[in-house]
């Protein structure tokens, strides 16, 4: 639900613990640590699945520790994200239950003029999204920009602010 009338929530991006690609790297070394320890790989697919799923779940939907909130602030022609994480302070590996709460601030503003065309609008909200994986809070976490530069190119962005 938008905090006031004049701002309107339209895509949420999540930002995961880690890639996909780490968070199967590390299961790899698991299945590799029970061979070791048990010998056989017959007997880690017995318990593989159980496992898996009992310490942290299937990566997309279980590894989630924030989420980017874009909405348009009416207006004032500006575009903002903002920060939905998990409460813990330290994220552990693998999670149990969570329960996610408003960070401060904004995660991006980018403040557009009239003369914008959507594609430039488009390039300046992704080119903030991906700086956004640069800087510290978020050096060792996964953004997940897939269904934005999926979707984002197509979207009549000039809309957002006209409406």
């Amino acid at each position: 639900m938008p905090r006031n009338l004049r701002e309107t929530y339209f895509f949420e991006i999540p930002v995961y613990r880690c890639s996909y690609e780490e968070f199967h790297a590390k299961l790899e070394i698991l299945e590799q640590e029970h061979i070791r320890n048990y010998g056989s790989l017959e007997s880690y697919w017995r318990t593989h699945e159980l496992y898996k799923y009992r310490t942290s779940g299937p990566w997309r939907f279980n590894q989630i520790i924030a989420y980017l909130r874009l909405f348009v602030d009416f207006g004032r022609d500006v575009f903002k994200a903002e920060v939905w994480r998990i409460e813990q302070v330290r994220i552990p590996e693998f999670q149990g239950k969570k329960k996610y709460m408003i960070r401060p601030g904004n995660a991006i503003e980018v403040w557009v003029s009239r003369k914008e065309s959507s594609k430039e609008i488009y390039a300046k909200l992704l080119s903030d999204l991906e700086a956004l994986q640069k800087e510290k809070r978020y050096k060792n976490r996964y953004i997940d920009l897939s269904a934005f530069r999926e979707i984002g190119p197509f979207l009549d962005w000039r809309s957002f602010l006209d409406s």
